[in-house]
């Protein structure tokens, strides 16, 4: 990380400590890619997000839908398949394996809130996919690094009673095929509405959108046009061999 040390913790993101950053550069490693966490402040609706939002509503064959976690399995697979077609062009790109969505659906399977878990159908086809989840590292705050079975109750008891009050958004995509299309160019910005107007239900205060690359301009767009300001940066390095 390159940026942002002094901010608290949140769940899928890597922390260092600033020294080290000096450490790989000294070794030989120079920078090949700067990426960007992003910080959302709930309750600040932008109005031009909203405008976007309302755009993409009125539009009939567009439907926004929740997850249903009584097809969990059924659900994560149409997440899996948006998801590995809308980044199989991104730079690093790796697809989920088997067994890393296996453990994916576990794991949603106890954390994961419907209003925060979106589906975009158009015309009943899958096109885009949102998922936001509790900041879990807020959850275990206190726990000293253990799970054992008293602090894994007080962990669900903490997350069925909604007490966390940061978020991480951690997956997002559209499928290629209508990524450029420009009657569907407000998909992105009316899930982020939608998960936004969830938030402020459920009292979340703050949600950590991405990461996101540096040169993603068309998502890094769709995040500033929420009213998210960009809070952490993070280095990749590379050395030739």
């Amino acid at each position: 990380m390159s940026e942002g040390f002094d901010a608290h913790s949140v769940m899928l993101t890597p922390y260092h400590r600033p020294y080290q950053a000096g450490l790989i550069e000294a070794c030989g490693f120079s920078q090949v890619k700067e990426i960007i966490n992003w910080r959302y402040l709930c309750h600040d609706l932008a109005p031009r997000a909203q405008k976007g939002y309302d755009i993409i509503k009125d539009l009939p064959e567009v439907r926004i839908r929740q997850i249903d976690k009584s097809r969990l399995d059924d659900e994560m697979a149409i997440v899996r398949s948006v998801f590995n077609d809308a980044w199989s062009d991104n730079w690093g790109y790796v697809p989920w394996t088997d067994a890393e969505f296996a453990k994916a659906v576990e794991e949603f399977r106890m954390i994961l809130e419907p209003r925060l878990a979106l589906i975009t159908e158009v015309d009943g086809v899958p096109m885009g996919i949102a998922i936001c989840l509790p900041n879990l590292n807020e959850a275990i705050a206190g726990f000293d690094g253990r799970l054992g079975p008293i602090n894994l109750l007080k962990l669900v008891w903490r997350i069925k009673r909604n007490q966390c009050v940061t978020a991480k958004l951690p997956l997002m995509g559209i499928r290629k095929e209508i990524q450029r299309k420009r009657r569907y160019g407000g998909l992105a910005i009316a899930m982020c509405v939608r998960i936004a107007m969830a938030l402020d239900e459920l009292k979340f205060e703050e949600v950590e959108l991405g990461w996101t690359l540096e040169n993603n301009h068309p998502i890094n767009a769709v995040i500033t046009r929420m009213g998210a300001t960009p809070y952490k940066r993070h280095r990749i390095y590379q050395k030739a061999l």
